[in-house]
């Protein structure tokens, strides 16, 4: 990303201008603070209420969108696309470090998957040296084509790494992220794809509800 588009880089934080503007903006209220400061406390308060309510609305419109997405997702004339059998490879990315304890787990929530598993596009993504979780992995039965990827040494060794090194190489139309500890509903994915192609390009990312264990959904 910083060679190809170093612009887009968080390894680039503020530019020139923006450091420019946070200098003069502090001077400012600084300079407000020592020449009016019941008339800061004040600007700063209202302020602080403007932001708030623009936090709230936004919550609220997110809410609504969810809403209709769900009824959308729910639309009974969505149900029928089985029939053709016309379900496009979906990549699902599984970033595990220490996880050799869920193996089991993961390997049956995915084999549950109702979704034909030749389009199943599995990468299992551990990190150089975790040999206890590659042992446990290699002894679940996966879907055809899935593939066990040791993420390159380097640093940062957190989960966004190990997504995009699998991200690079999906060969799905469609991706999902799963944690370790994870047991997605069987329908799951192909209420997603019914989803996305109803919703048609302006749709580019779900959300599925989360339970909590114990819960009852």
């Amino acid at each position: 990303m910083l060679l190809r588009h170093p612009g887009k880089s968080a390894s680039q934080t503020l530019s020139q201008g923006q450091r420019r503007t946070f200098v003069q903006g502090f001077a400012l209220l600084g300079a407000g603070g020592l020449i009016a400061p019941d008339l800061l406390v004040g600007v700063c308060g209202l302020l602080g209420v403007a932001v708030f309510g623009a936090i709230l609305l936004f919550r609220i419109w997110l809410y609504l969108c969810g809403l209709r997405e769900s009824r959308v997702a729910a639309a009974p004339e969505l149900a029928s696309t089985d029939e053709d059998g016309d379900w496009p490879v979906y990549t699902l990315l599984i970033a595990l470090k220490d996880e050799a304890d869920t193996a089991a787990q993961l390997a049956a929530a995915i084999r549950a998957l109702d979704y034909p598993q030749a389009r199943l596009d599995l990468k299992l993504l551990i990190e150089t040296g975790d040999e206890a979780t590659a042992f446990a992995l290699r002894r679940q039965v996966w879907p055809e084509g899935s593939e066990l990827l040791t993420v390159p040494p380097g640093l940062p060794r957190t989960k966004p790494r190990a997504l995009n090194y699998g991200l690079a190489r999906a060969k799905g139309e469609f991706v999902v992220v799963y944690d370790a500890e994870d047991r997605p509903h069987p329908e799951q994915l192909k209420a997603a794809v019914r989803a996305f192609r109803m919703a048609g390009q302006d749709l580019a990312c779900l959300q599925a509800p989360l339970v909590g264990e114990g819960g009852d959904g």
